[in-house]
Parts: C-alpha cells; sequence; structure tokens
C-alpha cells in the first residue's frame, strides 16, 4: 500500500513538473511568435496536458519503461511519413518565423529554411506543433523521472524565453520569469546524487515546485508594481550586435552586409556604401519606367527610427476574411472604376517576384498589387508571398485617375462589402498616421496646416508642393555623416545639415503631409527601371486604359535583377475612400541606376537611395604565422568518478555525482543570484512607490490647482539639467537659465524649457492659479528632455537613470 502511494505522489509530482516545461515553453516562445498566426494556444496546451499525464504514469507505473517512447517514435515516424509535407513544410514556416525576426534584429543574412512548392501548398503549421505538444512532454516526464539529462529541459526553456529576448520580440514579464523559475526547478530535481528511492524524487519534486510557485507569487507582485513594459528595453543587445560584427572574419568568411532595408532606423551611417548583391529577380512587361516594390512600413516617429504601426487585429481579421486586404484597397478601387465608370488612365499588367538572397526581413510586393489568394496578407504592413514564383496582377495608374469627388467613389463603391470595411480601416488609418511627434512640429504646422486637403485633387496638389519644397531648399548627399547622440532626426535635416539621401527627405515628407492633416506614413523598398539591358523572356499580355477606351495587347516581359544599391525609401499619403498613394519626394527620385565598384567597396552614387544599416566592411587580411602548432595544444581530459562498489539502500552501486567544484561554483553563482534578484526587487520596489507618489502629485493637482506638480517637474528638469553639467547660479533668473541650456544642451528643445519656467513662474510668483493644460504641458516637456537623455546612455546608465537616480 505504501509503495502503491510512493508511487501515485511521485507520479502527481512529475505529472506537474512535464507540464509546468509545457506551459513555460507556451508562454514565452509559442506565444511570443505564433501568436494569431497558426494554431490556438488552448488546443496546444490540452495536447501538452493529457500527454504529460499520460507519459508521467508510464515512466512511474510500467516496469518496462521503454516501451512507450519506442512506440511513441514509432508511430509519429508513420504519421510522418504519411504527412510528410504538411509537417515538414509546417517546420519550415515555423523556423522562418523566428529566423525573420532574427534578420530583422542583426540585419543581415540568417539560414532559413527553403520551402518548396509542395511545404508551401500543404504546410500545417498546427499539426506540426501538435506532434511537438507529444514529443516534448515524453522527453521531459523521463528526464525529470531519471534525472541524469534535466540539461535538456533546461536549454529547451532558456531557448523558449532567450531567443525572443535576445531578438528583442519580448515575451511577456511573467513568461520570462516562469522560464528562469523552471531553469532552476530542473536543477534542484538534478541535485541530489546518486540513484535515490521514489520518495526521495517525490521530496526534491515538491521543494522544487514550492520554490517556484513562491517566486512566481513574488515575480507577479513586482509585476503588478512595474507593468512589464518596463523590462522592454529597446536595443539591449545592441553593443553586443556591435561586437560580433565588428569582429574581423577569416578571409574564406568574409560578406560585409551591405545596402539593404533598414527596418526603419534613421541616420545610423556615416556614409552610404553598396557591394553590388543581387537581391530580387523580378520579371515583368519591358517597358522603361520606374518599378516601387514596397517592404518596411514605418508608421509611429520616434526621434531616431520609425516604429511598425499598431495593428487592430479584428478589422485586418474582417478585411481578410472579405478578401479586401488593406494592401490591395487602391487596386480593388482601380478595378472598380474601370468597370464602372471607365474614367481610367494607366495599365494592368503582370509581375513574377523572386529572392535571391537569404536575407529576407521583409517581403515586397508592387506598390499596387491586385489581391491574389495564394498571398499571404500580413496585418497593415507587407506582403508575404510564400512561393516567391507566385504571379501578381498590379495596376500602373496615372495620377488623374485618383480625381474623383468622395460622393463619386462612394457610388462606384455603393452596395459592396468593401464600402463598410473601408470606412472602417479609414477610421484607424485617422486615428494612428497624424501623429507630429517632432521637436520641429510648430513650425511644420505653421508652414503647410493652412493648405486645403479635403479632395483628392487637393492632396496631391499639397504633394507636389512638397516634393518642390525639397528639392529646392535640400540637397541630396549619400554622405550625411551621422546623426549626432541626442538630436531629433527631422530637426537635424530641417534645420541644421540641410543634406540626406532618401530617408531623410521621405521622413520629413512624411511630417509634413500630416502637419497639413493628410495621413502619411515611410515606406521602405526598392525602385528600379525595368526596360534597359533585361532579359528577354516571352511575351505575354497587358490591359490598357485610357480615359473609357480599354484594349489588349502583346509586350515582351523581360528579367530584371535587383541590386542592393536600388533599396529606397519614400513616402504613401493616404486619400478617403482610396487608400494609400505612393508618392516620391527625394530630388533625382533616385534613378541613377550606377553601380558601385564592387573590388573597392568604398564608391557611392550620387544620386542612388538606400537604407543601409552597416557600412561595408573593409577588407583585411590574417596573419598566417598566428597559428599554434598541434604539438603545443594542451591536452584536457574529463575524469569521471569511478564506483567505489558499495552499495547504496536499494543494493544499486553506481552513483553519479557532481564534482565538489562544480557545486561549489554552482551553489555560489545561485547565491549572487538571489541577492541580485533581492537588491533589484528592492530597487524596483522603491522605484514604483516613487513613480505612484508622482502620479498621484500629478492627479491631485489636477483637482486642487495648487501648484505642486508644476514644482515637482521643474525641480525634475534641474536635476536633469545638474547631470548634463548646467546648474543655476545663485544670481541667475530662471528665465536665463532657461535660455542658457536651450542654446547649449542637446536634449532640450526650441523653447520648452522657457515654457516650463513660464508655467514654474506664474505659480510661484503670482497670485494666478495652474491649469490643467499647463499641467499636461509641464509634464510632457519634462517627459520629453529625459527621453533624449535616456536615449543617449549605454545599457547600465540606462537602468541607473531609471531605477536608482528615478528620474
Amino acid at each position: 500500500m505504501s509503495d502503491g502511494l510512493s508511487k501515485l505522489k511521485l507520479y502527481i509530482s512529475t505529472f506537474i513538473l512535464t507540464f509546468m516545461g509545457m506551459i513555460s515553453v507556451n508562454m514565452s516562445f509559442l506565444n511570443t511568435f505564433y501568436s494569431d498566426r497558426y494554431y490556438e494556444s488552448a488546443i496546444w496546451l490540452l495536447i501538452a496536458f493529457i500527454f504529460s499525464a499520460v507519459f508521467s504514469a508510464s515512466v512511474v507505473f510500467i516496469k518496462y519503461k521503454w516501451i512507450v517512447p519506442l512506440s511513441v517514435i514509432i508511430i509519429i515516424c508513420l504519421f510522418i511519413y504519411a504527412n510528410f509535407y504538411e509537417v515538414i513544410g509546417g517546420f519550415g514556416r515555423c523556423f522562418n518565423i523566428v529566423a525573420d525576426a532574427a534578420s530583422k534584429y542583426l540585419k543581415t543574412d540568417v539560414l532559413y529554411v527553403y520551402m518548396s512548392k509542395k511545404m508551401n501548398r500543404y504546410e500545417d503549421t498546427a499539426m506540426f506543433c501538435n506532434i511537438v505538444a507529444v514529443l516534448m512532454p515524453l522527453i521531459y516526464s523521463y528526464t525529470i523521472y531519471y534525472r541524469k539529462t534535466t540539461i535538456i529541459p533546461v536549454l529547451i526553456t532558456m531557448a523558449a524565453f532567450g531567443i525572443p529576448v535576445l531578438f528583442e520580440v519580448f515575451p511577456a514579464f511573467l513568461a520570462v520569469l516562469f522560464g528562469i523559475v523552471y531553469c532552476i526547478q530542473m536543477t534542484v530535481v538534478a541535485s541530489v546524487p546518486g540513484k535515490i528511492s521514489e520518495n526521495a524524487k517525490f521530496v526534491s519534486h515538491i521543494v522544487s515546485i514550492a520554490f517556484g510557485f513562491l517566486v512566481l507569487i513574488a515575480g507577479g507582485i513586482v509585476n503588478l508594481i512595474v507593468p512589464s513594459d518596463e523590462f522592454k528595453r529597446s536595443g539591449v543587445f545592441d553593443e553586443l550586435k556591435t561586437f560580433i560584427f565588428n569582429q574581423e572574419l577569416p578571409e574564406w568568411n568574409k560578406n560585409p552586409i551591405t545596402g539593404t532595408i533598414g527596418g526603419g532606423s534613421l541616420g545610423h551611417v556615416d556614409e552610404l556604401r553598396f557591394q553590388g548583391d543581387d537581391v530580387l529577380e523580378i520579371e515583368l512587361p519591358n517597358k522603361k519606367e520606374k518599378i516601387y516594390i514596397k517592404g518596411y512600413i514605418g508608421g509611429t516617429y520616434d526621434g531616431n527610427k520609425w516604429i511598425e504601426p499598431d495593428m487592430d487585429k479584428d478589422l485586418f481579421s474582417d478585411m481578410l476574411e472579405d478578401d479586401y486586404p488593406q494592401q490591395t484597397m487602391v487596386s480593388t478601387y482601380l478595378e472598380q472604376l474601370a468597370k464602372w465608370d471607365g474614367n481610367i488612365s494607366g495599365y494592368k499588367a503582370k509581375m513574377k517576384l523572386k529572392y535571391l538572397t537569404m536575407y529576407r526581413p521583409y517581403h515586397f510586393i508592387h506598390i499596387y498589387s491586385v489581391f491574389n489568394e495564394e498571398l499571404a496578407y500580413e496585418q497593415d504592413m507587407v506582403i508575404s508571398s510564400g512561393d516567391a514564383g507566385t504571379w501578381v496582377e498590379y495596376f500602373m495608374p496615372d495620377e488623374k485617375s485618383f480625381y474623383k469627388t468622395e460622393d463619386e467613389i462612394a457610388g462606384i463603391m455603393t452596395g459592396t462589402r468593401y464600402e463598410k470595411l473601408s470606412e472602417r480601416y479609414e477610421e484607424y488609418v485617422y486615428e494612428n498616421y497624424l501623429e507630429v511627434n517632432t521637436s520641429m512640429e510648430d513650425k511644420l504646422r505653421d508652414q503647410w496646416e493652412s493648405y486645403d486637403v479635403e479632395t483628392a485633387e487637393d492632396r496631391f496638389e499639397l504633394a507636389k508642393d512638397i516634393q518642390e519644397y525639397l528639392d529646392d531648399n535640400f540637397t541630396y548627399t549619400t554622405s550625411p555623416g551621422k546623426l549626432p547622440d541626442g538630436k531629433d532626426f527631422i530637426e537635424y535635416f530641417l534645420a541644421e545639415t540641410k543634406e540626406g539621401y532618401c530617408t531623410y527627405f521621405a521622413t520629413s515628407a512624411v511630417m509634413m503631409f500630416r502637419s497639413a492633416g493628410v495621413p502619411a506614413r515611410y515606406v521602405e523598398g526598392y525602385a528600379f527601371y525595368g526596360g534597359s539591358d533585361a532579359e528577354v523572356i516571352g511575351e505575354d499580355e497587358i490591359f490598357y486604359y485610357n480615359d473609357y477606351d480599354v484594349y489588349t495587347d502583346d509586350i515582351e516581359y523581360a528579367k530584371v535583377t535587383v541590386k542592393d544599391y536600388h533599396a529606397h525609401a519614400w513616402v504613401q499619403f493616404y486619400i478617403d475612400g482610396i487608400g494609400w498613394i505612393d508618392y516620391e519626394v527625394t530630388p533625382g527620385g533616385g534613378t541613377a541606376d550606377v553601380q558601385p565598384e564592387v573590388e573597392s567597396q568604398t564608391e557611392t552614387t550620387q544620386n542612388q537611395e538606400t537604407t543601409a544599416t552597416q557600412p561595408i566592411t573593409d577588407e583585411t587580411t590574417t596573419d598566417e604565422n598566428s597559428t599554434t602548432s598541434g604539438d603545443e595544444t594542451d591536452e584536457t581530459t574529463t575524469q569521471v568518478q569511478e564506483t567505489t562498489g558499495e552499495d547504496d539502500e536499494n543494493g544499486n552501486n553506481f552513483r553519479f555525482r557532481i564534482p565538489d567544484r562544480i557545486v561549489k561554483i554552482l551553489v555560489g553563482f545561485f547565491i549572487g543570484i538571489l541577492i541580485i534578484a533581492l537588491m533589484l526587487f528592492i530597487i524596483i520596489i522603491s522605484h514604483g512607490r516613487i513613480k505612484h507618489e508622482r502620479e498621484a502629485i500629478n492627479e491631485e493637482d489636477k483637482t486642487k490647482f495648487n501648484g505642486r506638480s508644476i514644482n515637482m517637474y521643474y525641480g525634475l528638469f534641474e536635476r536633469l539639467m545638474k547631470k548634463c553639467g548646467y546648474k543655476r547660479s545663485d544670481g541667475m533668473t530662471y528665465m536665463d537659465f532657461a535660455v542658457l541650456v536651450e542654446e547649449e544642451c542637446y536634449a532640450v528643445g526650441e523653447s520648452e524649457a522657457q515654457k516650463l519656467t513660464r508655467i514654474f513662474e506664474k505659480i510661484n510668483y503670482s497670485d494666478e492659479k495652474v491649469t490643467v493644460d499647463e499641467i499636461n504641458e509641464a509634464e510632457k516637456i519634462y517627459t520629453l528632455i529625459r527621453q533624449r537623455i535616456y536615449e543617449n546612455m549605454g545599457i547600465m546608465g540606462k537602468f541607473i537613470f531609471t531605477y536608482i537616480l528615478n528620474y
């Protein structure tokens, strides 16, 4: 009876630890990379729960324990054989999603799984994930029972939360905490030496489970005080990334990073350089005209970079369900216009795109592509083509095709499902693409907000004026110098250097459109001319539209190779009822297809666009004399403790022991981790308390109007200035000090210090009451100055600045 009870207790504890491992992987890895994509998290967890229970029972209760794992492996192998392309394709899709995250962060080539046509057609990511949900409990339960290979779940768990954190895809704080706790639990399970009894195993399991729950409760309390977003620090691994890329590669492995799509990063290099690598191969009509292939989209400007827009998942899900993804809104409008009205100019053709590099941080498509069921559309960004050989139809319209009034547009679209979806998407656009988040906001609004932007023709007139203004007042160059730390990219370009390449012009144009009240966004992709020395591959039909005349014609199709130096940035502005219109604002349009000298890797193109994230690495040579002969190499041997022949309580003479030196190191390591964790906990608690006190003062002031929040923000402002090396002397007035720091301190924008000082002096030297607007203004000014100083710091400096100094 007691033996049966011991086995039951051991079964329960093994099951709990096994399922906790499944929860950890689900929380950190799967929900980070595959959430809302291919499978339901609850189904995966249900399968993991069932098989955790089954395999834990098999390893505890079955005498011949090898039977179950062998049987399961045979069944799974047969299943994979019967569903080969579904499972292998699912694995490839899952792997490539993670590889995309890696390439976006590292901005270099990574290993991808090549997806054949059959894999793309039949891939079933849910099937692959569910096989994993069966195999992992099998591995975990047997590992936990035998304790000898607990390093396996430790490595899996560390990868599950470490990979997303490394690539800054950031799982939730509690998911990372859960993963760390589970690694410690596996260490506790494996820490007892020897082949112990089932009761002893149960005790080690209970200790690890209890410890895990205590730490999770403590972490939950911390998360309530400091929200998880506080732990998402952008650029955490930038120093490591820089270190890796700055290392000299051996001669046989040199592959310098070339000009590519930069993912919204701005002003990060002194000079653009190219390697001349082939990036894309495109088949399209052999016409001498400019073609734009869009990739990255930036929605929110953050001083020195563009951030992808927030997504309304319900909206985009509904649009996809009705075959109206926003990427094809303009082509949908043009098709309806051609069908019902005929007043359209341009033509419709098709193209085929093929990737020539492993580096695919973004998928590319023509700017006015027609909906295609074979493509996978990704929210409000780009189109994922999956099979690079898919033919896609696209429009090349004339500008006047968009000169329709809203009544005419509504008449064309009335009664279609598109109409309501378009109205919902338009609301989303006006909520997300009108922010003018730059220190030049006031000047830009003064210059552009007087424009009439009611109709499509009005907005095209605005676009032409913006392009002419940029062309007349600013200079194109591929070597503008690196953006100084703490500077606002737009202000640096418009007010200081007045020279730059396409990212400078496109970014500034977006803010000019927004200042006029027109939604706009930043786009990166490739721009090139077709029809020049291209390889002719055959003929195909093309549709021409000329007002009310529609006719077809056969035209030569050619194969065009897009190079890395064709990378480009431009602007999209929104027309109500139609969609996003692409517009070129860079002087010259980046049309000079001048190939750089690849051998020297130094020449830049004076009228060519790119958003390169790294300059070309200089060639270096290795020292052949620096090698060490094999005879001089020290040999390291691993000493394995032999058995002493003494039996343990179960009559076994085999013992697995960790060397004492390793035990001491591990104990010291975990003690150090606990001490650091305790210190961090105290620091974070203190920071949270101070933060809440400031928020309370702010809210109280908005009801009592006692000016406490103004004095608080001004005091924090003076502390920030002191940190930057500016201290107000006893004989200096507050306003003189404000003027000084505005002139000399990089972190203080124009008139910011003076505005804050006027509010401060009003509260302290007059009988007037503070207003809510003044409180909000003071908070905004302090936040902007603090953010500029914060972004100019290293990792450790940011931590001290935020949590120790409590700015």
